[in-house]
């Protein structure tokens, strides 16, 4: 059985050996009259479990695809935040181009003319009093006599408490000169003397990058974004 973007399925009183493309993605025709399609798809996605592809469900019918895969800090990210992932449907690029689509709205409504900040916090704070502005002032999409704001209260008792920022960092090794620098995106950062000989961890985020070795700091340094 071919099972993808089409289904090869024998048509009644025809050779069996020249199975014809069923364009109708109708995966029952392949076990007979009367079964149940949700129960082949399930048993397929069964027998798939743990392997690396997957049947996903898709305008139209089923897709058998390869099954996504993410990188550890990525599921970690979802795991605090108690996030499900879901990956981009392979050949449809109209998906990017709506997520991107959506980006440029936020941008047009935030971000005209471009504002300045010092630093990420101030940028952060800045934000998010604009959004809930804008959410006070507009009303909700469904909901025409409501704004955002008057909806999101109602729903906030059913949302999942916000657990804090995710420790997000990009993380390299990297060895440690004899004059205790650490080389690091183009520049040398300090640690303690103690770390020279062994290799350490950089934890790089977006407004400092820390060093560290043994499960401790021994070096942290604040980033400076030239304008």
């Amino acid at each position: 059985m071919g099972f993808g973007h089409d289904i090869c399925a024998a048509e009644p009183h025809q050779d069996l050996g020249t199975p014809a493309r069923d364009t109708r993605l109708d995966p029952a025709r392949v076990v007979g009259q009367g079964a149940s399609v949700d129960l082949l798809v399930e048993d397929l996605s069964a027998d798939l479990e743990g392997r690396a592809f997957e049947i996903a469900r898709v305008a139209g019918g089923w897709m058998f695809r390869t099954r996504a895969a993410y990188n550890r800090r990525f599921q970690q990210m979802c795991g605090h935040h108690l996030v499900d992932p879901v990956a981009c449907t392979p050949a449809s690029g109209w998906e990017k181009g709506q997520v991107e689509n959506q980006v440029g709205v936020v941008r047009r409504r935030f971000f005209v003319p471009r504002p300045k900040f010092k630093s990420y916090a101030e940028l952060n704070a800045w934000l998010a009093d604009r959004c809930v502005a804008w959410a006070k002032a507009n009303p909700h999409q469904e909901l025409r006599d409501r704004t955002n704001w008057e909806v999101f209260q109602d729903e906030r008792a059913s949302l999942v408490p916000y657990v804090g920022p995710f420790d997000g960092f990009h993380a390299v090794p990297a060895s440690v000169s004899k004059t205790c620098l650490v080389r690091f995106d183009k520049n040398r950062y300090s640690v303690d003397g103690r770390a020279v000989g062994r290799p350490v961890e950089i934890r790089a985020y977006a407004e400092r990058v820390e060093f560290w070795q043994d499960g401790k700091i021994v070096g942290q340094h604040a980033v400076v974004h030239w304008a």
